[in-house]
């Protein structure tokens, strides 16, 4: 999933900031995450089969051919969940399962996975209805639930993410970046976050929050 320059700079910052602290940095990912597509799909379809499982069925179709129409790309998996049947939701079940597997297999060789936390920065507050917004990345428009898109590939399998910033924007606005662990090793990425703070600054308070 396509994010913000300034991200993909951040990451290359931390890349390096570990390095010199004596870090080995690879480039690799679970085997089952692959280009996040399929997972965040999967999350997509859980998520909405438990948000609409209270809706009325007006309501359900209504969600689904507004969805439809929208320019997400993932607005099938969502509606999968908006129609799910008991087979579906058992479906996706065991994908995460072997999702949370693939995870198991990649920790016992790497501390850290280092991940954008969101394909751009903080971005102006959009008080259109949810499926009309819209993010720019990079000058392009892209759909409002593509926020979720790297959150949502690690919360899928339920691992430990801390959100860290690295630098700012031009306009004084955090980048940052999430440092995902191990199952039940919540204290492992913070503990990253705090170490790396101390290699490139820390937290700055963007203009106008200043303490």
């Amino acid at each position: 999933m396509p994010v913000d320059d300034s991200i993909v700079a951040a990451r290359e910052t931390v890349d390096e900031a570990c390095r010199k602290a004596g870090a080995t940095v690879i480039e690799a990912a679970p085997e089952m995450v692959g280009d996040g597509r399929e997972a965040y799909q999967n999350y997509r379809s859980l998520m909405f089969s438990i948000i609409a499982s209270r809706w009325p069925e007006e309501r359900r179709r209504q969600e689904a051919e507004e969805a439809a129409v929208s320019n997400d790309l993932f607005a099938e998996a969502g509606n999968a969940g908006i129609a799910a049947t008991a087979g579906d939701f058992l479906g996706w079940l065991a994908y995460r399962e072997a999702l949370r597997e693939s995870y198991r297999d990649f920790f016992r060789d790497v501390d850290i996975w280092l991940s954008p936390a969101d394909v751009t920065n903080a971005f102006p507050h959009d008080e259109r209805p949810f499926l009309d917004r819209r993010l720019q990345v990079n000058g392009a428009e892209a759909d409002y639930m593509h926020n979720c898109f790297y959150a949502g590939v690690a919360t899928l399998a339920g691992q430990p993410s801390t959100a860290f910033p690295v630098t700012r924007t031009t306009e004084g606005l955090p980048v940052g970046l999430q440092a995902i662990g191990p199952y039940l090793e919540d204290l492992t990425p913070i503990r990253f976050a705090g170490l790396l703070a101390r290699e490139i600054g820390g937290f700055v308070p963007p203009p106008g929050y200043e303490t």
